[in-house]
């Protein structure tokens, strides 16, 4: 695989539309934003990390998914489980949750 030199970035619109795999430098666990939840409780369990990268199908950025978080929505009825996405607990785009201080999902404007 091709190692891309990293560049100035100029804008917001110009981070948003880069992929993951050209912004990190090390191995990270990624999960689609239209899995399960169950999905992503298993992956951070298999892994041993805190946080799961959240993407959208064409590789961009969708936000961080905390494992407290996951942990939180796990800790619901299961039959509301099943259909509870990663993308249901990704605050919604441009607003910040100032009380968990946690890193938001944005949407890029067209």
């Amino acid at each position: 695989m091709e190692e891309q030199q990293p560049r100035t970035v100029h804008g917001e619109q110009e981070v948003l539309a880069r992929t993951v795999a050209v912004v990190m430098r090390t191995a990270v666990v990624t999960i689609d934003v239209d899995e399960t939840v169950l999905v992503a409780w298993e992956l951070l369990e298999r892994s041993g990390s805190r946080h799961l990268l959240v993407v959208h199908p064409d590789g961009r950025c969708a936000g961080l998914l905390d494992g407290a978080d996951v942990a939180v929505a796990c800790a619901a009825p299961a039959s509301s489980l099943s259909g509870l996405r990663v993308g249901d607990l990704l605050p919604p785009a441009g607003r910040r949750s100032y009380m968990s201080g946690r890193p938001y999902a944005t949407q890029p404007t067209s």
